[in-house]
């Protein structure tokens, strides 16, 4: 027990002995080498992560990437890994729950070498690791690995507080700056600076170009004046020479009903008013007033029923009150088929009068105000463009495909006669000039500031 005191103490005085840390590492190793017997002793300490060879004994400057140094430290990463020591040979009794593949690979399958690594504990994590090498069949007894790991638990926290204290932080202060600068204007790692440099060019772009900030919206083109033409009476379809799609003038015929039926009544009521007015004609010959007055009254209603049926008849066709388009209504593969009064038959609208409704969705309908410019594309026009100026927005919302929108509607500055109600597209509103960060970012800010309200709500 004295014996092992006094190796502890002497280790630690050899590794304090020196101010600086690499010097004081590179004994520490030196002495413990000797100490124990040891062919080679090396420390590693972690580092982001991963375990970096600090110091080898006997050894002044050395190279990491050679091939001794990285298997090191696969071997000291292996043990920090298990957290646990780990030796190579594997005693008998320690079962076969211990993974010693890298500390195979160092010992290069000579069974006559020994390897054990003792991981640093200090702090509630591990900081690094140690290990020890032995040749010419030179086994670590029991006894040796107590004193060894009881050793390197004093000495860890000696390590870590030696490294973390080799430099005055200003000095440290300084050359971290001076590390900063030689990384940032040095002539290694021309790639990463490259990409560093174009990556801030970029963001810096973002915040300095600026560009148009516009809203997007579906659109719908639809004249300012629409009638639909409903069935007068119910009937048949007699006739129907216009459908979707054709340009009407004013007066054209656009369907016809079946008046077959009320020609007949028409004959039968015209052949009855004749048969009256003889009877009245007899009745005034014989000077019989009594029957002449109601002679006359019939007739009266008999002119009233020939007159019906002619507002019916000219009823019957329904003519172009102006002209335009027809935009909703088919009938032409429909003649003979019944009608009810009353029923929708065809919409028609005015050509050069339109009115473009736009559905902006609801996360962009703040920016939207009357007397914005707006550049309308229709699907069937895609080469055109036409100048739209927004109108008003209608302050009801409409849930589709998932999606709430506000209707906008606006008005064509000049009315081209190429488009025709019921086509669809797209309407790019102007908002106002904004740098590209802004326009980018500002929809996913909002949406962020949403969802943690509404999670610090809950």
């Amino acid at each position: 027990a004295e014996a092992a005191a006094l190796a502890s103490l002497q280790a630690v005085v050899a590794f304090s002995g020196t101010k600086r840390f690499s010097e004081a590492a590179r004994a520490l190793m030196t002495d413990l080498a000797t100490r124990f017997h040891c062919d080679r002793v090396a420390l590693g300490l972690v580092r982001r992560r991963r375990i970096r060879v600090a110091a080898i004994s006997n050894t002044g400057l050395f190279s990491r990437s050679q091939g001794l140094a990285r298997k090191i430290k696969a071997a000291m990463e292996e043990a920090v890994d298990q957290e646990r020591l780990l030796l190579w040979p594997v005693p008998p009794e320690t079962g076969t729950d211990m993974i010693v593949e890298r500390q195979i690979e160092l010992a290069e399958t000579d069974e006559t070498r020994s390897i054990l690594t003792i991981p640093l504990f200090a702090e509630e994590r591990y900081k690094g690791a140690i290990l020890f090498e032995r040749t010419d069949g030179q086994r670590f007894t029991e006894r040796e690995l107590a004193r060894l790991e009881a050793l390197c638990s004093i000495l860890t926290p000696l390590i870590i507080e030696k490294r973390e204290n080799d430099r005055w932080l200003p000095m440290r202060l300084v050359m971290a700056s001076a590390n900063l600068f030689g990384l940032a204007f040095g002539r290694s790692h021309l790639v990463a600076k490259l990409l560093t440099l174009v990556t801030a060019l970029a963001i810096g772009a973002l915040f300095v170009f600026q560009t148009n900030r516009s809203v997007v919206a579906e659109a719908i083109v639809q004249g300012v004046d629409v009638r639909t033409l409903s069935a007068p009476f119910s009937g048949f379809v007699a006739e129907a020479p216009r459908r979707e799609g054709d340009r009407i003038d004013a007066g054209e015929l656009l369907l016809r009903l079946d008046d077959r039926e009320l020609l007949l009544e028409l004959t039968r009521l015209n052949a009855l008013r004749a048969q009256t007015e003889l009877e009245r004609d007899k009745a005034i010959s014989e000077r019989n007033r009594a029957e002449a007055g109601l002679v006359s009254s019939r007739t009266r209603q008999i002119d009233a029923q020939i007159e019906l049926i002619n507002q019916q008849i000219a009823r019957s066709r329904l003519n172009a009150p102006f002209d335009g388009v027809v935009i909703s209504g088919d009938l032409s593969r429909g003649i003979g088929r019944s009608v009810e009064r009353g029923e929708p038959l065809l919409v028609i609208a005015p050509l050069a009068e339109y009115r473009i409704d736009m559905f902006v969705p609801e996360d962009a309908i703040d920016l939207v105000q009357a007397g914005q410019n707006a550049i309308l594309k229709v699907t069937p026009l895609p080469e055109r463009a036409f100048p739209l100026v927004v109108e008003g927005t209608m302050p009801v919302a409409r849930y589709e495909n998932g999606q709430t929108r506000y209707q906008v509607t606006g008005v064509l500055a000049t009315p081209p006669e190429v488009l025709v109600p019921g086509m669809r597209g797209a309407a790019r509103i102007e908002i106002d000039r904004a740098s590209l960060a802004k326009v980018w970012f500002t929809p996913l800010i909002d949406r962020v500031r949403v969802w943690l309200w509404k999670t610090l709500a809950l």
